[in-house]
């Protein structure tokens, strides 16, 4: 496999009557002279996000795959920038959690850099939100910002 690569080249000119600069601009998705598109963009989220791959072994996947070094650096720049533009859809999703009819609601431990947290959960049949967190009660409902304005039903095993 190869990763395809696309030049876009910005054009600078002075007309020749009014010796004004004029310069063109990229496409509206091209942020630099040089970036990874989007396709390559949604693969290293969705294996470092869905399939929790580790940014070293994603880097080797690139290496593996597509014979093209990914650094790290990179790597996680792409995952923040997917982070920062969901936003809208995170916010949402909460919206929409809080006025369901029925929501259900629980938690679970988990690891993160060897230390006991916890991955706090609201969904209806549709719609999920997880939030990662280092205690389990009060604090934690309230950083996820999804049950202290909730109405409806709420299903949880209250273990």
């Amino acid at each position: 496999m190869e990763i395809k690569v696309v030049e876009h080249i910005i054009e600078k000119k002075i007309c020749p009557r009014c010796r004004r600069k004029n310069k063109s601009h990229f496409p509206e998705n091209v942020e630099q002279p040089t970036q990874y598109g989007p396709g390559i963009k949604s693969l290293i989220t969705y294996l470092n996000q869905y399939q929790l791959l580790p940014y070293n072994r994603l880097s080797e996947f690139f290496e593996d795959v597509f014979g093209h070094h990914l650094s790290q650096g990179t790597l996680v720049k792409t995952v923040k920038q997917c982070f920062s533009r969901l936003s809208m859809v995170e916010k949402t999703i909460k919206q929409l959690l809080q006025s369901a009819e029925c929501l259900h609601s629980d938690e679970t431990s988990l690891r993160v850099m060897k230390k006991l947290y916890w991955c706090h959960v609201a969904s209806t049949t549709y719609l999920t939100s997880y939030g990662v967190h280092a205690k389990r009660g009060t604090e934690a409902i309230e950083a996820m910002d999804i049950l202290p304005a909730y109405k409806g039903t709420l299903i949880h095993d209250h273990f």
